[in-house]
Order: structure tokens, then sequence, then C-alpha cells
């Protein structure tokens, strides 16, 4: 009896028409009545007010948390890898003597790279101002005892434009990068072998020439790195407000189908509303630091939802942060198989490098199962992106894409539920 009661309860929990319909039109109030949600900023205040104000509508509780953060410490620090760079080179070419100078500079641009957009570890944040940011939170608590909780997540904040994602430029973005990255590194490893050549008196014939006139040949693929984000900010529909949405859809879903008996029996359920994703996952990273002691010490897992626009691009990351940070494969191979089971064609996959990073990469760096679910072209060459572009309204983003989404994500969720009230 207990089994077929589950696995009933199971079967009336889906989505329909309606609830897909509620998600979109949630997007575009946020976006439409709250342009410009740069973390610490009035519009992002105002939209995490109206997140709480609509949790607050049926979760059992509701809660905000303050966090400090210097969001202008990651993108912004990308024009100084360049202008180092230049310095540099500029250096080497015209004073040669001053290699270590050179060197120096060379090792910090590629210190501040490492730091700020690969690692997501922000060592240079402290040269940016402060400012607040607030993660937004709702609660719904099982019919019994609880054992485990599911963190649904994503995040409100909007990204940056990025210069490189534009129409007319989105085939240069990968090269943009990539030519950025190879230049730095071979010209450090020049001038380090120069510095040590000028220690030891060991000159080689021709070699510092090569690296002075290399360094001057790679300014040009350095200086894209200068106007590689702009100030202009997305729109931030598909990412990433509408992954917000999706979580509070599923929230009211489990609030509506428990008015009598409560469908979730042994799991807690929280809807997450993260800020500050696009300025380096400092929202994620505030939150799982001052809740570290509970995540570990409740079964947990984190089902992140971010960049959501295209049914036929849905996937789970198995690693996150630039493909470094480990995720739970097991977690993700579970999802794949239930959009299987729903009719989705899904993969399962690392987050490639040069990918960045999502709020699930916080999760898995404290050792929380996690998964990050995409519907996003994660090809290294791609088109017509709306992916922190102007162009991220709610008209990018396919219906049947955020139907695949919520429809795994609330069976995702009952099938845990089942899982620990059969051991149970």
């Amino acid at each position: 009896m207990h089994l077929h009661y589950r696995s009933t309860a199971m079967m009336a929990i889906s989505a329909n028409e309606k609830n897909i319909k509620n998600i979109l039109a949630f997007t575009d109030e946020i976006v439409q009545r709250f342009p410009g949600r740069i973390t610490g900023s009035e519009p992002t205040q105002k939209a995490g007010a109206r997140i709480k104000e609509v949790l607050s509508s049926f979760c059992d509780r509701t809660l905000s948390e303050k966090f400090i953060n210097r969001p202008d410490g990651f993108l912004r620090f990308i024009k100084y890898v360049s202008v180092f760079y230049l310095a540099g080179a500029l250096i080497l070419f015209m004073r040669p003597e001053l290699v270590h100078v050179t060197t120096l500079l060379l090792i910090l641009s590629a210190a501040m790279f490492l730091s700020q957009f690969v690692l997501y570890l922000g060592w240079f944040d402290f040269l940016a101002p402060e400012k607040k940011g607030k993660n937004i939170y709702g609660i719904i608590e099982p019919s019994g005892e609880v054992k485990q909780q599911i963190i649904i997540s994503g995040h409100y904040d909007a990204p940056y434009v990025f210069t490189w994602l534009s129409r007319a430029r989105s085939l240069l973005y990968v090269p943009v990068i990539v030519s950025g990255v190879i230049v730095i590194i071979a010209s450090l490893a020049g001038t380090m072998a120069l510095s040590i050549m000028s220690l030891t008196g060991n000159a080689a014939p021709g070699f510092a020439p090569a690296v002075q006139w290399f360094m001057i040949g790679g300014i040009p693929l350095i200086a894209p790195l200068f106007w590689f984000t702009t100030g202009r900010i997305s729109p931030g529909a598909g990412d990433n407000m509408v992954a917000v949405a999706i979580a509070t859809e599923a929230g009211k879903i489990f609030r509506e189908a428990g008015k009598k008996v409560r469908p979730l029996k042994h799991t807690r359920l929280v809807i997450m509303a993260f800020d500050a994703e696009e300025a380096g996952l400092k929202g994620a990273h505030a939150w799982c630091r001052s809740h570290r002691e509970e995540l570990l010490s409740l079964k947990t897992f984190n089902l992140n939802i971010d960049s959501i626009y295209n049914l036929r691009h849905l996937a789970f990351f198995t690693r996150d942060i630039n493909s470094i940070v480990p995720l739970s494969k097991k977690m993700a191979l579970q999802c794949r198989d239930i959009a299987g089971s729903l009719g989705y064609k899904a993969i399962a996959l690392p987050l490639p490098v040069g990918g960045g990073a999502t709020d699930a990469g916080e999760f898995g760096r404290i050792g929380v199962e996690a998964t990050n679910i995409i519907a996003m072209d994660l090809n290294a060459i791609r088109k017509d992106l709306a992916y922190h572009t102007e162009r991220d309204t709610v008209e990018t983003i396919e219906p049947e894409a955020v139907k695949a989404v919520l429809d795994i994500s609330l069976q995702y969720i009952m099938q845990k539920d089942e899982e620990i009230s059969i051991k149970n």
C-alpha cells in the first residue's frame, strides 16, 4: 500500500501548459519591471523583494540573507590583463634590460586571469569596492520527518553584455579567449627564460629579439580582452531569471498538490534565488559557506538551473567551474535517465573548459551532491546566442525547454523522496 500510494503521488505531480505560461510570465515581469539587475543595484533589490513576495505566498518559511561581495572584482579586471600585457610588451621592446619587470607584469596578468576567470577564487577582489547582495529562498517542509533536502536553485541577477557575443562577432568569442590565453602563456614562458638567462649570464643568440617581436605581435590578439565586456546589462531572461521562475513554479505545484496530504514525505524542498552569480558565484559562495555545517549534516542535493533556451541542447553537468570542480555524476545520470523516461533527449557531460561556471560549482566545492541543468548550445563555435546579449528576453526561450526542465525537476524531487521513503 505504501509503495502504491507513493507511485500514485508521483504520477499526480506534473506540469501543464498553465505552469509554463506562469513561468514565462513571471520571468517577463521581472525582466520588464526591473531592468539592470546587477548585484547591489536598486533594480536587483526590488527584484529580490518581488521574488520573496511570491515565495511567501506558498512556502512555509521565506528568508532573505544579505552578504557582502565585490562584484567589480570579477569581469572588470579582465581589462587589466590586457593593460599589463601591453605595458610589459612595450617595456621589453624599448628597455630589454628590464625583462624582470615584464616578467612580473605577465605573472600578475596570468594570476589575475587564473584567479578571477578560471578558478573563480577572487584573489584580487579586495581591490574592488564592497556592495551588498541578497539571497532569497523559501522552504517547504515534508509531511513527515526531514531525512534529506533538495535545493532547486537559479540566480536572479543579470549579466553584462559581452562584446564578442553580439550577432556580428559571436564567432570570435572563443578565438578571442583562446588566442589571448595562448599569447599570455607563451610570452610568460619566453620572458621567464630571458630572466633566467639574464641572471645566469647564459644568453641565447636571437632569443631575446624573438620574444620581443612575439610580444609585440601578440598585442592585436590581447587587445580584444580589453573590450571583452561592456557596461550594458542584458535583460537576463534565459540567463537566468527563467530558472528562478521554474524553481518557484515547482514549489507552487508541490504546495498545490499538498492541500490535503503533502506529496513529499521526508524531503524538505528549498526554492533558492541566488544573487551575484554573474559576479563570480558570489551569492552561492556566501550561502554555502554560511550554511556549510547544515548542508553536510543533512543529506542535501542541489538541482541548479542555468541558461535555459533550446530543448535540443538539454544537458546535465558532471563537472563545473571550467570543468575543475566535480559535481555528482550519479545525480546527473539520474536526471538524464528521468529525462529519457519522459521522452526528452538529454546528455550528461562536464561543463567545457572555458565555459565559465554555475552556482552548482559552489555546492560541489564543499562536497554537496549537485548538478546543473542547461539547455543552451555548448559548442565552441556558436551563432546567434541570446546569452549575455541584449537579446536575452523571454522570446528567445523555447516553452518546450521550460516544460522539459520543470517536468524533470518535479520527477527528480519525487523520485528522491520515493527512495528515502522506501529506506524508511
